[in-house]
């Protein structure tokens, strides 16, 4: 999967996700073992045992479980704070899943959340002075993945992203 964004300002290489169990594994393999850019990663989730399963099937020594509450009091800080909730996504894209004040501690915030493509979340991280990210460059990057393996040529990523975006 082919994700690109703006991390030529990560320099602590510390890598939130804020998880939902699928997305977050993912989102931690793409990170951490296809691109080693970050050296530590760290868990959050609303149900704390959740987060703690999905550490123990990651080994404790490549992530680690961090309280969702401290996440949301703003008491963790890192180079990218991922959001692989659902939290956000259209109807209910009124809401996000960290409160403003929270996104301060961190240089990127990518959200995987691509209705809308600009969140609740991102708007408020860009208002923070955070680099963002949109679930739709997740979204085409997975799709230009799947269409290489299935047809064995390179796909036209501009088109793919044109499309979805005239779509949505």
């Amino acid at each position: 999967m082919r994700v690109t964004c703006a991390v030529s300002t990560v320099s602590r290489r510390t890598l939130i996700i804020w998880n939902a169990p699928c997305l977050c594994q993912k989102t931690h393999y793409l990170c951490t073992i296809t691109n080693p850019l970050f050296k530590q990663v760290l868990i959050a989730n609303r149900n704390r045992a959740r987060s703690e399963q999905l550490v123990a099937e990651m080994g404790p020594s490549v992530a680690t479980v961090v309280d969702w509450e401290a996440v949301l009091e703003g008491n963790v800080c890192g180079d990218v704070l991922a959001n692989t909730t659902s939290v956000g996504m259209a109807p209910n894209d009124d809401v996000s899943p960290v409160p403003a004040a929270a996104l301060g501690g961190f240089a990127v915030v990518f959200d995987a959340v691509y209705t809308p493509l600009e969140t609740k979340l991102l708007k408020e991280a860009a208002a923070a002075g955070c680099g963002t990210v949109t679930g739709l460059e997740m979204f085409v990057g997975q799709a230009a993945e799947q269409f290489e393996l299935f047809t064995g040529k390179p796909a036209d990523v501009e088109l793919m992203r044109t499309t979805v975006l005239k779509s949505l």
